[in-house]
């Protein structure tokens, strides 16, 4: 049985924003987020790896006749570990809804904030507790910079449970400054805007992402950002964050410092904030869909 069975007029192009099983007789598109579980099978778990070899997700990308990449990156690594023709992939980056994800500070923030006694100054790191995440580093670094003199905001790490995360919490105990390292777990969606706007810097050191929205949610919200130099990383942020490499702990903690210098912190943070708002602009879910509205009618005629 074929999803084609179930409608009684077939479509000329079948659309699928992600991977999964696929058994059609028609031609698809297919958005493909990233390669990582292809790259590093070591960052997913036994039963996410058996998921993806059952979908076999670079098959569905070499049958597709449209691959979108959501980065330039991801594109790259079609083209280069996939080798799906350069002809058949569209770039289609991701967006953020401005009208949310704004840096001008909002009636409900601090009632926001209050919920999770946020109030006060503190540095950020929003993503799921896994592997891939490398928090682990940013509370490393995080200690570093507390035992050499740095400001004594708390760490907040914020996002959903994945898998390892025994490792994490073990590093979080070991810590000199434990009881400063708040971990959240997941919180609501309109939570977050106002969280990203109160924080002084945004970490994101993770070692492999096909777009990192997380970055640039943080660079709407106008708060300075630490990330990666890898994948796709860099061409979100370009010059609007500090770009460090994820296996040196001490390129984050050396990264903080130089947001928060006594005589250019300031300036580097404004410098930074300017620029992140200026570039996240660039991105917008309006793009997304008129990119792929274009690709799809170029590709039926």
């Amino acid at each position: 049985i074929t999803l084609d069975s179930f409608l009684p007029r077939k479509p000329d192009l079948w659309l699928f924003p992600n991977h999964n099983i696929i058994k059609t007789r028609l031609p698809y598109a297919l958005t493909v987020h990233d390669v990582s579980f292809s790259l590093y099978p070591d960052f997913f778990t036994r039963k996410d790896r058996l998921l993806h070899a059952l979908s076999n997700t670079q098959l569905l990308a070499e049958q597709a006749a449209l691959v979108f990449a959501v980065s330039e990156s991801t594109a790259h690594d079609l083209e280069t570990h996939w080798h799906i023709p350069r002809e058949r992939l569209t770039v289609t980056p991701l967006g953020v809804d401005h009208e949310r994800f704004l840096s001008r500070e909002q009636p409900s923030d601090r009632t926001f904030r209050a919920a999770y006694d946020l109030n006060r100054p503190y540095f950020l790191s929003l993503a799921t507790k896994e592997p891939r995440k490398n928090l682990e580093s940013v509370i490393e670094g995080y200690d570093a910079y507390r035992v050499r003199g740095g400001k004594p905001y708390p760490l907040v790490l914020v996002g959903s449970s994945g898998w390892k995360t025994r490792s994490l919490e073990k590093t979080r105990k070991a810590s000199l400054f434990t009881e400063d390292i708040r971990v959240l777990g997941y919180i609501p969606e309109k939570h977050k805007p106002a969280i990203y706007r109160g924080a002084q810097a945004f970490l994101f050191p993770s070692f492999y992402e096909g777009f990192g929205l997380p970055v640039l949610e943080a660079m709407a919200c106008g708060v300075p950002v630490i990330t990666s130099f890898t994948s796709s990383l860099p061409e979100i942020t370009k010059d609007a964050g500090v770009l460090i490499d994820p296996f040196n702990v001490e390129d984050i903690t050396e990264a903080l410092f130089s947001l928060f210098d006594r005589e250019k912190g300031e300036e580097t943070r404004k410098t930074l904030s300017k620029k992140g708002l200026a570039y996240a602009k660039a991105f917008s879910w309006e793009k997304t869909g008129m990119k792929t509205l274009s690709a799809v009618r170029n590709l039926i005629g």
